[in-house]
Parts: C-alpha cells; structure tokens; sequence
C-alpha cells in the first residue's frame, strides 16, 4: 500500500518513527509530508526516517488519493488554537483517513479539526488513551488505538543502543547499588507534581542516588520550585545519548516517574539494561504493554506517599529486586523490542495488525 503521514510539528515524526519503519519493513510505501511553512520549526526525525520518502510541499502532491491511508499528526505547538492547515484536503481524501495525537487526551478534537470532519476519521491513534472514554467527542469513542512509541528517540540514535547491547548489558548484581534519574521536569501537570515528589522522596530517604535534572519549564510557579527545592548539585547539563545509556546500564535502580503524561523512553530503556524501575500509578490512561505493577516495575503512588518505603525496602532486599528486573528485561525483550529492521515484537505486531483491521478493514 502507500501509505502518507503528515506532521505539522516538528518533535512528532519521532514519536511515529517506530510505526513508519515497521510499514516500511512490511513492505509498504511510505511518505512523510512535513512543510517547514506550517510547521515553523525544522523537522527532528530526518535520521530515524532514512527508509521514507520525504516531501516538504504538499503541492509536491499531485493527487492526494493515490494513498491508500493517511496518517494526519495534526498538533502544532506553533498554531495550537488555530484549526489544522489540511483541513481542507481532509475533505477531499477520498480513502483511510487516521488521526494522530500525542499528550492532548480527550481535547483533542476540540479545535485542530472542523466539526465536520469528526465522522471522517476512520481511526485514532495515540500512544495514550484515557480510560474514560466518555470524555472524547462521541463520534470518536469507538475509534480509537494505541500506537508503540517505546524508546522513542532511541529510535533517532538505534545504533547506539544497539551497540551497547551488544558490548554488554550489565546483569543486576554487577551494576552500582545506585538509584537513578536524569530528566527534565516538563510534561502536563501530574508529571510536573510528580517528578518533582519522586526527585525531592529520593533525595530524603537516605539510599544513594544519582540525579541530573537537565531543565525547568519557563512557567514562573515551577521555576520557583526549581530554584529552592532542587538543590544545585542535582540541576546538571544534558549529557550525549551514548553517556546517558552507560549511566542507565550501570545502576541497579532506575527512578522514572511520569505522572499521567505519555510512556517514558527510560522505562523501556531500562528494562532493556536489566534495571529495576519504579514508576508511579496511572489511574487516567492506558499505555501500550506497559507491563504488570510490582512484576516488571515497582509502583508507587502518585502522590509519592509509599515511594521512600519502597526505595529503602528494595535497596536492602536485593534478591527480590533482581527478580522484578530480570522478568522486566524478559518483558521487553518479548513485547517492546524494536529491531534495526523496523521490524516490531510478535504481540506489537498482532496488536496493530488486528486493532487497525478492526477499525478500517484494512490489514497492514
């Protein structure tokens, strides 16, 4: 088949990179139309997308229905109030027509989209999904899928990743009795909440730890608490992708708190590296293979009430740290694996295949 998307922000096509090159690999032709005069920013996903055909004018179209699906990511940060620039070529695709989103949840048709169109859409997919469906405009309720983002942009640098799995993955027992994170503090606000309780829980409970905060959001309210409650040995400089992936490799512990916001690259990094993750609950959406609470990962509370407990109970129960460790590596390896090929794992596979069969009657 031949297959479009369309991106009218510069950070997304990273974030679909995983299901463009699993198309690819299927043996779908696939376009990427990405205008630098909609988006206002360069594109961020030119190296992950090697195997796609880019278009940088939509005029460069001849005739928008020689695709068989169109895959539309129509959020922009730049526009965001103001209704998609394809509006109008909506109405004239005449075949699949799927919309993709990212973080906006149930108010995502809210203004991007013309009112018309909502019963346009054959599909919706996210990487989220809210679990209460009764949030999202009727029309698109029975309409939705999840879409694999995983490691994200591990996608943009796979061969690093790849060529630490190769050299070696530490086991458990050879890695430093270290707790880690290294993030920004941005993302909607549960994930702000949160990855600032998660850090400042960390720092009080008394186990070791390794901190990089890499950046703050602009808003004055959450520099107010970046500047007096971090404390200024935890706020450090982004390191490269390849020093970010020795360090996550070379801790037992991997803190990754993401609120309610969209799945975390270092969850699924850190599976990959045979850490131990915590991560707290998740009541408002559903991810895909996220994996099982206190199996996989160790769960805390969104609030971070229990997470001192369970840093302190797990450093000094090593035993069974290994094993929640151990059966989340398994866990990645079996369900969230990307392989260089753009090929995905079996159930990834079957998810997508038959979840896009039953919304479009269309097999990929």
């Amino acid at each position: 088949m031949k297959i479009l998307f369309s991106f009218e922000s510069g950070r997304m096509p990273l974030r679909s990179s995983t299901l463009i090159n699993w198309l690819i690999f299927r043996g779908h032709e696939v376009h990427v139309l990405y205008e630098l005069a909609v988006s206002h920013e360069e594109m961020e996903a030119k190296n992950s997308l090697s195997k796609a055909t880019i278009i940088v004018d939509i005029n460069d179209i001849n005739e928008i229905n020689t695709y068989d699906i169109w895959f539309a990511d129509i959020l922009n940060y730049k526009n965001y109030h103001l209704k998609s620039e394809y509006n109008s070529i909506f109405r004239r695709f005449k075949n699949t027509l799927c919309i993709i989103s990212f973080d906006d949840g149930s108010d995502f048709f809210n203004h991007r989209l013309d009112d018309d169109l909502y019963g346009r859409v054959n599909c919706w997919v996210n990487n989220l999904i809210e679990k209460d469906k009764e949030k999202y405009h009727p029309i698109i309720r029975d309409k939705c899928m999840l879409m694999p983002t995983y490691i994200e942009a591990s996608n943009e640098n796979y061969c690093e990743f790849v060529d630490i799995l190769k050299q070696k993955i530490k086991p458990f027992d050879e890695k430093i009795n270290f707790f880690y994170f290294s993030g920004a503090i941005t993302g909607c606000m549960p994930a702000i909440d949160c990855r600032f309780n998660s850090i400042l829980h960390l720092i009080r409970s008394g186990v070791d730890y390794n901190v990089r905060v890499t950046g703050t959001d602009p808003a004055p309210f959450l520099k107010y608490f970046y500047d007096c409650f971090l404390d200024n040995d935890l706020k450090k400089p982004h390191v490269d992708r390849v020093s970010f992936l020795h360090e996550i490799n070379n801790h037992k512990f991997i803190l990754s708190p993401k609120g309610n916001c969209q799945p975390l690259r270092r969850q699924y990094e850190a599976f990959a590296f045979n850490n131990l993750v915590f991560i707290n609950e998740n009541n408002t959406v559903d991810y895909l293979f996220e994996g099982i609470p206190n199996t996989h990962f160790v769960q805390y509370k969104l609030d971070c009430s229990d997470l001192k407990e369970k840093l302190r109970y797990y450093n000094n129960n090593l035993s069974e740290a290994k094993k929640i460790a151990d059966a989340g590596t398994k866990f990645w390896e079996e369900n969230c694996r990307i392989y260089q090929t753009g090929d995905l794992s079996k159930p990834t596979t079957q998810y997508l295949v038959e979840n896009f069969y039953k919304h479009t009657n269309i097999s990929l």
